[in-house]
């Protein structure tokens, strides 16, 4: 990844674990295999897991389109009948920017597993006609016939009680850089005002960044919009125009496609009285300029025409 560890720089951490050992600190495994410890408080404020305090039914259509399409970059487990009739338990996540599945009514998801000591993900279809049952963000969604009076809970993280040794969980995280200590560590902050010092290593290889590393890359404006409603959690840097004229840059993540009305919302990460919160925005697509976007950076204009024969 292209984080780059400076000072008043934003950062995005989106990263399955496998927990380890659950202690004061927590043992976490991520992609990469490589193994750390983290504060239990700290991990609580910004992990996604797989179990449920509530259960919600409601029919199949409205679970798939309003639930499952919707889960981002965040962990779930979506238990589907395979061709056998049996059901199959899938712990996962979905690419960013599939939204929509396919004209087959499927969805390629990744999923989580951990074999041989080491946590790795592999893609997987699901028919969305299949799924009987999805947890998600501390809910169980069940099909059912008909709808429901069921009370459907706003989305919540992981809770201390839940974890245990041997679960998948997705960190989504936002940050930002207070200061650099030398070349080894960086002092950051999250949105619940925590701070503490991650190494510049862990920065680099685990997270994104609001920085640009590459040359600007012209799209037209239905592609520039597609970069901002395709990205997911991560954190991204729009630069669009008001309706005065002038320019606005917001950090933020994207949050809800509004496509009919040719928007998004956003949620912008500002510095308010010295602490890192998130504020509800809107984006009109038809104003985007430039987004940088997990170190790249697209612009407005002319895509360059390749030249015949190159790939």
């Amino acid at each position: 990844m292209a984080a780059i560890a400076d000072a008043e720089n934003y950062f995005s951490r989106i990263s399955p674990y496998y927990v380890v050992d659950v202690g004061a600190k927590v043992k976490v495994q991520n992609l990469s295999n490589e193994t750390w410890f983290v504060p239990k408080d700290v991990l609580i404020q910004e992990c996604y897991g797989t179990k449920a305090r509530h259960t919600v039914r409601m029919p199949i259509t409205k679970l798939v389109q309003q639930v499952f399409l919707n889960t981002k970059e965040k962990i779930f487990e979506v238990t589907f009948k395979k061709k056998n009739g049996d059901e199959r338990a899938l712990v996962g996540f979905r690419q960013p920017g599939s939204t929509e599945g396919n004209i087959l009514g499927q969805s390629e998801v990744w999923e989580l597993v951990y074999e041989e000591g080491k946590l790795k993900k592999q893609m997987r279809t699901v028919n969305h006609r299949t799924i009987t049952k999805l947890k998600f963000c501390n809910t169980e969604y069940v099909v059912h016939r008909s709808s429901t009076t069921d009370t459907i809970h706003p989305p919540s993280m992981v809770q201390s009680d839940q974890l245990a040794k041997g679960d998948m969980i997705m960190r989504v995280s936002y940050m930002r850089s207070i200061c650099r200590d030398r070349d080894e560590t960086t002092e950051v902050e999250n949105l619940v005002g925590t701070r503490w010092n991650i190494g510049n290593k862990i920065l680099e290889d685990d997270c994104y960044s609001t920085k640009a590393t590459k040359a600007p890359e012209p799209l037209r404006m239905t592609k520039l919009a597609q970069v901002l409603t395709d990205s997911g959690d991560t954190v991204i840097k729009t630069t669009f125009l008001k309706k005065d004229g002038t320019s606005r840059v917001m950090v933020g993540h994207h949050y809800f496609n509004e496509t009919c009305l040719g928007r998004s919302k956003v949620k912008e990460l500002v510095v308010k009285d010295g602490r890192l919160v998130e504020q509800e925005r809107q984006i009109d697509h038809q104003t985007i300029q430039e987004i940088v976007f997990k170190g790249d950076k697209f612009v407005l204009g002319v895509p360059k025409k390749r030249k015949a024969g190159s790939p």
